[in-house]
């Protein structure tokens, strides 16, 4: 399933150290989207690209409902073929 989520990014560079989610553009028509730490005026780990607009963290979490996630269960068929008879 997917769904589109409009975010409320920031287009100036961020006032606050923190981490935060970014949209990198690479040249017309490629760009990613993932989380870098930004400290003392700049961005940590950047490898490229143009930072085109961030959100921080606690925002992010504010705009988003997620479900956390269920615990795992135990694979049925594992446990039925471990006592099979022979």
């Amino acid at each position: 399933m997917k769904a589109e989520i409009i975010l409320d990014w920031d287009y100036q560079p961020p006032e606050l150290d923190g981490i935060y989610f970014v949209a990198i553009q690479y040249g017309e028509g490629a760009g990613m989207l993932e989380f870098m730490e930004f400290k003392d005026g700049q961005w940590s780990q950047h490898n490229g690209g143009e930072i085109v607009a961030h959100i921080d963290i606690g925002k992010l979490n504010n705009q988003l409902s997620i479900r956390w996630p269920d615990a795992p269960k135990a694979p049925q068929a594992f446990i039925e073929d471990e006592f099979r008879e022979a």
